[in-house]
């Protein structure tokens, strides 16, 4: 970089071609340079694989992008929300608690919000490829907690339908459906009357579909 400055500088006090060609040992210290970069990029190549396979998340995003990831555990941490749709689809924000430096939830790309329990501790654990394993770790746990919330609010509340839907991420709400639909329909399967069980889950079925549309619907603007 200074060689290079140095040469520029000088071409800008003598424009002239010949003047700057004309110098002495001009070409050699390029050529040194030149294969300095090599050098360097096959390093920085290096660093970078090592880093992916450390945290596989990190084979996402491009390199570019991966640059600018690694640089954001040494600078502010915040700017990772600008490539954090690269590591987890669907997620637009790791959330910072300012006063302690520690990233304490996750918004989504709909403006859900889901704790991160525990807490990652940002600014102790320096290094993206030091928190960012324990960010996804968590949210695993923080998701199981909450489809585990959703299913057991179901069961024990006798909350209604829509009301339930509402208060709970629109993730844990389909896997806790799923759990519901799967036990249903299995213990149909184990009945001794299985065809009326099966063919009664079916307006079943409808009737909580067509629950949800109206509860859509009623929501929507007039006109």
């Amino acid at each position: 970089d200074t060689l290079w400055r140095q040469t520029m500088a000088q071409a800008a006090f003598a424009p002239s071609l010949s003047s700057i060609c004309s110098q002495g040992n001009l070409l050699d210290p390029f050529l040194t340079l030149e294969q300095d970069l090599v050098v360097l990029n096959l390093s920085l190549n290096t660093y970078l694989e090592k880093t992916r396979q450390a945290v596989p998340r990190l084979y996402f995003p491009s390199e570019p992008e991966l640059l600018d990831i690694l640089a954001a555990g040494y600078n502010d941490v915040r700017d990772i929300n600008a490539n954090i749709t690269r590591l987890f689809p669907g997620v637009a924000e790791l959330v910072l608690r300012e006063e302690d430096q520690v990233f304490w939830a996750v918004r989504g790309s709909k403006g859900e919000m889901l704790e991160i329990i525990p807490v990652v501790d940002a600014k102790g654990a320096r290094g993206v490829d030091v928190w960012l394993p324990l960010v996804e770790e968590n949210l695993k746990n923080s998701v199981r907690k909450a489809i585990d919330r959703a299913r057991v609010s179901r069961d024990v509340s006798g909350m209604d339908r829509i009301e339930w839907m509402m208060a709970h991420t629109q993730q844990s709400v389909s896997v806790a459906n799923d759990v519901f639909y799967t036990d249903a329909v299995e213990s149909a399967l184990m009945d001794d009357n299985r065809g009326t069980m099966l063919a009664g889950l079916v307006p079943f079925k409808d009737s909580e579909i067509q629950q949800v549309i109206t509860s859509l619907v009623s929501q929507l603007p007039s006109g």
